[in-house]
């Protein structure tokens, strides 16, 4: 799927994949001068395990992020989103010629209140993956990472409304890799001064695999750079968009298929393998149980209300698996192997939620990466 912020020319692959971390694209003089400071704290970080610090340590110690949004403040964005009145309403168009969103045609608006607070939205339908974009959201909400996710409200009608965000591509930026989405993240928090470079790099690694995390438990095979967004020309803030095809990657055994452009952000090293650092995963082991996770799923999966997608259209068979109990089991089960192994395996191609392998065994990937691609043809993806 791509990016429904703004829709913008990706450089040729081949650049991007050479760029290093020092050339990421900046717009503004203040965040280009926290360029190099933001890479040397990064360096000087390391690979070993994070020895939080400060005030980072103190949040995650709370069971919180630095930027947790406060409770009452989103569940008042959520509902500016869920009941503003709906004003300025226009068509994004459904894609570039010849590169069409798969959601179909997308639309900005700005939610008003009666007191006049506003906020800007793009609005996808119920058929162009609302229910997903609302579990998307509410999952990271779960996890504390609302300020990397942008705020999702459903409507009667169906349609989410989904804060906008401004910003360029992760790609238009130079972040295709996890060193420079570290970098990214940690020049975001540097912007305000309210961290030093050591803690700023240290909050930075945090957010990067909580992102991560949530991409895997909820199978979400459509983190590439064009779904993923950073404010160049103001605070610098890197944010993840676009959950419509949460649970695509499921496996009946509670893996997860990762497409080749997730797997840039899942791992630098080989093999798919990424390990989380200990203070990470005690974190998502405080946020996220089993019951909270069959919570979130019926809170979207379970509501009544909303207006049901079209019959037998891509968007009612995208919602029908996602609805089904195995998403949900998938998760839990993903999330019960993350915390035994401190990480998980991010397995290219081995298989699909409507038709899954046997086992994830390197011989079966051929057959993994066909049964992917037959699914996407009868969920009508195309290629």
């Amino acid at each position: 799927m791509h990016n429904f912020a703004r829709t913008v020319a990706a450089p040729a692959a081949a650049d991007v994949a050479t760029r290093a971390p020092a050339e990421l694209a900046l717009a503004t003089h203040g965040l280009e001068r926290l360029r190099p400071v933001a890479a040397q704290a990064l360096r000087e970080l390391g690979d070993g395990p994070l020895q939080l610090t400060g005030p980072v340590r103190d949040a995650l110690d709370a069971g919180r992020l630095l930027r947790t949004g406060d409770p009452a403040r989103l569940d008042a964005l959520e509902e500016l989103l869920r009941t503003g009145a709906p004003t300025n309403l226009r068509s994004m168009g459904s894609g570039p010629p010849g590169q069409p969103f798969s959601s179909g045609e997308l639309f900005r608006a700005e939610a008003v209140a009666a007191d006049g607070t506003s906020v800007s939205a793009v609005v996808k339908s119920a058929d162009a993956g609302a229910p997903q974009e609302t579990f998307g959201w509410k999952f990271g909400r779960a996890l504390g990472i609302d300020h990397l996710v942008p705020a999702v409200g459903r409507r009667p009608d169906g349609s989410a409304w989904i804060e906008f965000r401004p910003g360029v591509t992760l790609r238009e930026a130079g972040v295709v890799t996890n060193a420079q989405l570290d970098e990214a993240l940690a020049i975001s928090y540097l912007g305000d001064g309210s961290l030093t470079p050591a803690e700023a790099a240290q909050a930075a690694r945090v957010d990067r695999q909580l992102l991560q995390a949530t991409d895997y438990l909820t199978a979400n095979i459509d983190r590439h750079a064009n779904n993923g967004l950073v404010d160049v020309g103001g605070s610098g803030r890197v944010s993840f968009i676009d959950f419509g095809l949460v649970g695509r990657g499921a496996r009946a055994e509670g893996g997860s298929v990762i497409s080749p452009a997730l797997r840039r952000f899942q791992s630098d090293a080989g093999d798919g393998v990424v390990n989380l650092d200990p203070a990470v995963v005690r974190y998502i082991e405080r946020r996220l149980t089993p019951a909270r996770v069959e919570e979130l799923h019926a809170e979207v999966y379970g509501a009544s209300g909303f207006a049901r997608t079209t019959p037998d259209t891509q968007g009612e068979r995208q919602f029908l698996a996602a609805r089904n109990p195995r998403f949900r089991e998938g998760i839990t089960t993903r999330l019960a192997a993350l915390l035994e192994h401190g990480g998980y395996v991010a397995s290219p191609y081995l298989g699909d939620a409507l038709t899954p392998v046997a086992s994830p065994t390197r011989a079966m990937e051929v057959r993994g990466f066909r049964n992917v691609m037959a699914a996407r043809h009868q969920f009508g993806f195309g290629g």
